[in-house]
């Protein structure tokens, strides 16, 4: 056979030369491979994954240890350095990452844990702390499909009313009130939660409102400061009974609750309820504090962890406020929930208090919610039971004392919506000014009839709302106290404008005084005086029924035409729930509208902002 020996020659040479490369690229991924395993060691990456790096298909490796989590992390890690390599467009990471975050709590399954992004975190903060930085009211906006742009307060932000003490209040703000325009843009279209945005920012910082109201038009500068939300809300009923509302347990709930119990105990009540309807829960610690002011060295509650050793049972201590001997009633239906039940439970099975309303909500759950990165999250570490070991959870509580609140529906809803719109309550009102049982029975039987849609009540608590909105806030009537002069008996005088005078020898503290009364709105318990001012009985406590304000005399008790017995105006329950959604009775109205803090997000529709289904229950 003849041999090119050229060829041989070169063929030789190739093969050499493709040695001498493979040799050369072995050594390479050695040396690289070496390169890349020291980065790795240094962040932690699992070096078996190498290879994928190079070639770009997945690494078949066994884990680097039994350790589920670290393979998770593992292949999570080798995906996303994937998607980082070849996805065609810019990586927001940030949001990659809190995306990742919150579905590995939604991976949980569990409704509670969650974790809270970057952009909501400011509002879960003042959620669970009850301040924010605002102008302090509550404000709501009609749905789309509730406006009227011929009618400016269907499609308006409505204040429904003004924290005591506020910014809004200082500024002259009241209920009703119509706000066109925030720092100059239009609110036509916006809704409910575009307006809280708007309204609420640093505080020291103005905000310019352009109001309307009845038909003047005028703009306010408000200065925004950090204002407390009230979660806490009384009256005193007849015969000396206190009357206490908790609409949820946020950081300042106990302090709150602690000062109207002290007030209770200066005024001498004699027995006190304690309504917890449609309360979702909370902080637990404020719970805790609050089960201290009604037990004496009892249980309160028993919580189980993870970890046993973790178990722990917790014992008020013995610094009560209300005497053991006081008679108690707590007032709970469906809505109440968590720290609710913890508080329900423990006041029920120490024989503390007799529980009335339907069987509680059922959450027997406890969440630790902790600041992590730039948001929040919620995490379930714990279950509870009650004093007597009862596990409530999807069970609830049962009441001793069975009373069901009246609810609305859609259909209903959509009534109520249109005889509102409709104005003829309003139109009355200009009519009839003065809230008297003669002007109600003339309502009912010329505006209402015999065979309504709605339940009577709603007609009635609806006429009422609309006499007291048409009342000034202490805005309008700020005034500075004297104490030089002081008129005698059971009379303390003052008079709108600088130059009120106020009897302080009555201990009526003036900030306190019905400010909302003057002529024009006439209230029982008052009488005008000769120099066109209104003088505010000793005895009398006015407190709008409406939950806008609680200036009440402390020496006195609610005037008769606030009861709901004896006044001829017909209502026939006793204890006025306050809460949208429970009806008759209900003082604030259901109302299909977006309502809102100025600065909080935590009532976004009165439809659905006390189901106890929403993911915001702690």
């Amino acid at each position: 056979m003849m041999v090119n020996h050229t060829f041989v020659a070169a063929l030789n040479e190739l093969l050499y030369i493709g040695r001498m490369k493979k040799i050369i690229t072995i050594i390479l991924l050695v040396v690289l491979t070496a390169m890349v395993s020291q980065a790795a060691a240094a962040t932690g990456i699992d070096e078996k994954l190498i290879p994928a790096f190079f070639t770009g298909a997945p690494a078949v490796s066994r884990p680097a240890s039994n350790d589920e989590i670290t393979t998770n992390m593992q292949k999570l890690e080798l995906l996303y350095r994937l998607v980082e390599r070849d996805f065609l467009f810019d990586i927001d990471h940030k949001a990659v990452y809190e995306n990742m975050a919150k579905g590995l709590f939604t991976g949980l399954g569990d409704e509670y844990s969650a974790y809270i992004l970057s952009e909501d975190a400011a509002d879960f903060s003042e959620e669970t702390s009850g301040t924010y930085g605002g102008i302090g009211a509550y404000i709501s906006k009609n749905y789309i499909e509730y406006r009227d742009y011929t009618k400016p307060e269907t499609y308006m932000v409505n204040i429904t009313s003004v924290f005591p003490g506020s910014p809004a209040e200082t500024a002259g703000l009241r209920s009703g009130d119509l706000i066109s325009h925030i720092d100059g843009e239009a609110v036509d279209d916006w809704e409910a939660n575009e307006a809280s945005k708007a309204l609420k920012g640093t505080p020291n910082t103005p905000v310019v409102l352009s109001i309307k109201r009845g038909n003047s038009t005028f703009d306010v500068t408000v200065i925004r400061k950090i204002v407390s939300v009230p979660t806490v809300s009384v009256d005193m009923l007849e015969n000396g009974i206190g009357y206490l509302r908790i609409t949820q347990f946020t950081n300042s709930t106990g302090d709150q609750v602690r000062k109207e119990l002290l007030s209770f105990m200066k005024q001498g009540i004699s027995a006190l309820i304690l309504d917890l309807r449609d309360n979702p829960g909370g902080i637990v610690d404020s719970t805790m504090n609050i089960a201290d002011m009604l037990l004496a060295d009892q249980t309160i509650v028993h919580v189980n962890s993870k970890n046993s050793t973790n178990n722990r049972t917790f014992v008020a201590s013995s610094n009560t406020i209300v005497p053991e001997d006081m008679t108690v009633v707590v007032l709970v239906n469906k809505g109440s929930a968590s720290s609710s039940e913890i508080l329900s439970g423990a006041l029920k099975d120490n024989g503390r208090a007799t529980l009335i309303g339907t069987t509680t909500y059922g959450k027997g759950l406890i969440q630790v919610v902790s600041p992590f990165g730039d948001g929040y999250y919620t995490l379930t570490t714990s279950q509870y039971r009650t004093p007597n070991g009862n596990d409530i959870h999807k069970v609830g509580i049962p009441v001793d004392i069975e009373l069901e609140d009246v609810q609305i529906d859609d259909e209903q809803m959509d009534t109520y919506m249109e005889f509102i719109n409709s104005n003829v309550a309003a139109d009355f009102v200009q009519e009839h000014p003065e809230f008297t049982a003669e002007n109600m029975e003339l309502f009912m039987d010329t505006v209402v009839g015999e065979d309504p849609p709605l339940e009577k009540d709603v007609y009635r608590l609806l006429l009422r709302r609309e006499m007291f909105s048409r009342c000034p806030s202490t805005g309008d009537l700020l005034q500075t106290p004297s104490t030089t002069v002081c008129s005698s008996g059971r009379w303390s005088s003052w008079r709108p404008a600088s130059n009120a005078r106020i009897c302080t020898a009555h201990h009526i503290p003036w900030d306190r005084i019905v400010f909302r009364v003057r002529q024009g709105c006439p209230l029982p318990d008052t009488r005008p005086t000769d120099e066109g001012g209104v003088q505010l009985r000793r005895q009398g406590c006015h407190r709008s029924l409406l939950g806008y304000h609680n200036h009440c005399n402390r020496q006195g008790r609610m005037p008769a035409f606030l009861q709901e017995s004896g006044n001829g105006t017909g209502f026939r329950h006793r204890f006025p729930p306050l809460v949208p959604g429970s009806l008759p009775g209900n003082s604030s109205l259901p109302m299909p509208l977006q309502r809102q803090e100025d600065g909080a997000d935590n009532q976004t529709n009165d439809r659905t902002w006390r189901d106890p289904d929403h993911p915001r229950l702690k």
